[in-house]
This record gives structure tokens, C-alpha cells and sequence, in this order.
């Protein structure tokens, strides 16, 4: 055979018969991948049977006798272990941890998530819950995936219930900051309240604190119930600009240093560090006079346009809520070691029509709770949750978006990110 003969002369293929092999393949590539996300779903889908039946008997977690795991954990257990002895002989280190990659977190949002199921639960009844969710978490340690530390989240949750009054839970949120949703520390807070004895309860107003736990996530509803306008600086600022205009005719300052002062004030950079000023001043905690609740806000805002340096800077966009939603997208979240950023604004939507938004946006606060290093679920809950406007502080950081994108492109794995519209 000629040394300078073609691939195909070398193969004795014809181009005709290689173009056939070729398609073969492209089709069982994609043959493999869906099969793969199959077995992805049926995991998952197995984790629902089996809490779905253990949620079945919240009854017996009242009256407990015993703290040892349920039955139904225990079978979720055997369940996943046989799933990992199965799976693992088949496929490959990449595959398999693919298909358990996040399985703590889907377990853990079920099992906080479902909290309500309890009528309510006694001293014996959580403390045989949390050794639940700690069998759980032996099991995924021998399946060697990553959800530990979400099952951990899930086993805190619980713990909480350990307190005496409600006003116990208050405290570990101011202490600790919002490790749940809003709607979590909600159920927490009623679950605990059906599970006090009758002569407490009637001692215990549940509104209140429902209230309490409302204003620590949305500190708008105290400005509102409490008359407090928010921080407006604008017609400071106008303020200056006149003064400054009367010091050109009236000082000795030398007019060119005041017409700089004058269009740094007036320049769109020093307007987007005003809003972002403004929107940190309400959602700052800090207890203290206005002074130092100011130099606190002051640091905080030199702190997220230092962290935005060769980025662009933080912007404030305020979107109307309707009932049409947002109209975006967002992906990313801790669980995907990602910021989360709008992945698409939809056309004709609330967001398209604002103009203010963009592709590649990095969300950093959603009404003044801060959704940097969060989960995706915590960012569409407290959009969702939103009601009349939304104020957003985001930066335009497109290279995370491509970067994003290259790499499920680059997995070419067939389940998709999160990716949810905002739209209810």
C-alpha cells in the first residue's frame, strides 16, 4: 500500500459506507446519553417513592416511642445501595458520579420542603427525624457522591425544632443569617406552634412572629408598616449641584476643580454607586446610630464595586411584577459552583420592555437579600415570592455565562442546568 493512499483506502472503506458508520455512531452517542439521563430521572424518582411513603406516617412522630431510622428510610437506603452496585460495575468514574452528582440536595429540599406533612412532632419525634436524614447521609458517603453537606443542611432544619419558643428560631436567624427560604422558616415556625401542648398555644401568637420572620427577609416591610421612608439621596445630591453653581460666582475655589466636582456628580458611574449606596443603606444589619449604619453602608458599597473591578459595575433595576412574571431566565447556583446570571430575557416580556436588563447579568440581591454563593431554588423563591416591584443589584459579567455555557457544551451531558423562568 502507498505510503501517500487515503484514510479511506487505508479502512478499504468507501466514502459512501464511512458516512454510514459515522451516523451509526452519532446515533448511539445519543442513544447512550439519553439512556443515561433516564437513569439520572429514575434515580430521582426513586427517592420520591420512598419519602412520598415515609411522609405517609408523619402520625407516628407525635407519639414516637423510639428513635430509630423508619422502615421506609431504611428501604431508600437498601434501594440506592443496590442502585450503586449496579451502576457502578456498568459505567464509567464520570458517568456514575454524574447520575448521584446532587442527590443530596434533591433529598434534602424534599425532606425540608415537606415539613408541613407533620401535624406535630415531639421531643422523641425529631430527634428520630435527624436520624433519618443521618442515615441518609452514611448512605451517600458509601456511594462516595457530594451531598453530604446538603443532607447536613436538611439535619439543622430539624434541629431548630429543639427550641423552646419561637422566639428561639428568631434568634438563630439573626445570629446565623437566612440559611432557609422565608417559606422554610414559616413551616418551622408552625410546625412547632401545632406541636405545642393546647394551654401553650393559646398563649403564643404565631401572626407575630409569621410577621417577624416576613420583615427579616424583606426589610421594605418595616419602612411600610412603620411609616419609614427609605434612603433617598437624590435631591441631596441636587442640592449640591446648585451650591456648587453659587460657589462660581461667589468663592475663590477655582472654577475648573468645581465643574469637575460638579459632572462627577452628574456622571452616570456616581449614579450607579448612589443606587447601590441607597439599596445596601435599607438592607444593612447594623444596630447603631445613623452614623454608623452610614460608614457601614459606605464600606459595603466600596467593597462590591472593589469586587467588581475589570467587570462592569453594579446596577440597580427596579421590574414591575405583573401577572405576566419578570420575563427571564436564570441559571447557575451554589449547587453548580456558579454565580447565579440571567441566561435569557424573553421577548415581550416585563424584563424586554424595562430595557435595563441583560444577558450575562450576574444577580447579586433580590430585594436586599443578598443571593451571591446561594442556591438557584433561593434565588427563584425570592423572585417568586416578590410582590409589586422587584429591586435587583446585578453586574454584567458576561465571560461567567460562556463559561457556563463551554462547559455543559463540553460535558455535552444530556440533563440541562437549572434554567427557570420567572414567570408566576
Amino acid at each position: 500500500m502507498k505510503q501517500n493512499s487515503s484514510h479511506y483506502d487505508q479502512l478499504k472503506l468507501s466514502h459512501i459506507n464511512l458516512e454510514i458508520f459515522s451516523n451509526a455512531m452519532k446515533t448511539i452517542l445519543t442513544l447512550s446519553y439519553d439512556i443515561l439521563l433516564v437513569l439520572f430521572l429514575e434515580i430521582r424518582l426513586h427517592c420520591f417513592y420512598y419519602l412520598s411513603l415515609f411522609f405517609r406516617n408523619t402520625l407516628n412522630y407525635a407519639y414516637a416511642m423510639d428513635t430509630d431510622p423508619d422502615e421506609n428510610i431504611m428501604a431508600l437506603n437498601r434501594d440506592l445501595s443496590r442502585l450503586q452496585e449496579t451502576l457502578n460495575s456498568s459505567l464509567n468514574e464520570k458517568k456514575f458520579s454524574f447520575l448521584f452528582q446532587g442527590l443530596g440536595f434533591v433529598l434534602a429540599t424534599i425532606l425540608i420542603r415537606s415539613s408541613p406533612r407533620f401535624s406535630h412532632i415531639s421531643e422523641l419525634g425529631i430527634t428520630k427525624m435527624c436520624r433519618n436524614i443521618f442515615a441518609i447521609e452514611q448512605t451517600l458517603t458509601q456511594i462516595r457522591t457530594v451531598g453530604d453537606a446538603e443532607l447536613m443542611r436538611a439535619h439543622q432544619y430539624y434541629e431548630l425544632l429543639y427550641a423552646i419558643k419561637p422566639e428561639d428560631i428568631l434568634n438563630v436567624i439573626e445570629e446565623h443569617g437566612q440559611e432557609f427560604s422565608e417559606q422554610d422558616y414559616l413551616h418551622l415556625l408552625q410546625l412547632q406552634y401545632r406541636s405545642l401542648p393546647a394551654n401553650e398555644r393559646e398563649n403564643c401568637d404565631l401572626s407575630k412572629y409569621e410577621q417577624l420572620v416576613k420583615i427579616a427577609f424583606n426589610p421594605q416591610i418595616m419602612s411600610a408598616t412603620t411609616g419609614e421612608s427609605s434612603l433617598n439621596l437624590g435631591k441631596d445630591i441636587e442640592r449640591a449641584i446648585v451650591l456648587i453653581d453659587r460657589l462660581r460666582t461667589t468663592s475663590e475655589i477655582p472654577e475648573a476643580k468645581l465643574s469637575e466636582l460638579q459632572r462627577i456628580l452628574q456622571s452616570d458611574f456616581f449614579h450607579a454607586v448612589l443606587e447601590v449606596y441607597e439599596k445596601i443603606y435599607e438592607t444593612v444589619q447594623i444596630t447603631g446610630s445613623p452614623e454608623v449604619r452610614a460608614n457601614a453602608t459606605a464600606k459595603a458599597t466600596v467593597a462590591a464595586f472593589a469586587a467588581s473591578e475589570g467587570h462592569s459595575h453594579p446596577r440597580v433595576i427596579e421590574l414591575p411584577k405583573t401577572a405576566e412574571g419578570l420575563g427571564f431566565n436564570v441559571m447557575g447556583g451554589r449547587e453548580q459552583n456558579s454565580p447565579i446570571y440571567i441566561s435569557r430575557i424573553i421577548p415581550n416580556g416585563v424584563a424586554w420592555k424595562h430595557g435595563g436588563l441583560k444577558k450575562g447579568d450576574q444577580l447579586l440581591s433580590v430585594n436586599g437579600v443578598s443571593v451571591e454563593n446561594e442556591y438557584h431554588e433561593k434565588a427563584v423563591d425570592l423572585l417568586k415570592q416578590a410582590q409589586g416591584t422587584v429591586k435587583l443589584v446585578v453586574r454584567y459579567s458576561p465571560q461567567v455565562l460562556i463559561e457556563m455555557e463551554n462547559r455543559f457544551e463540553q460535558q455535552r451531558a444530556p440533563r440541562k442546568p437549572a434554567n427557570s423562568p420567572i414567570n408566576k
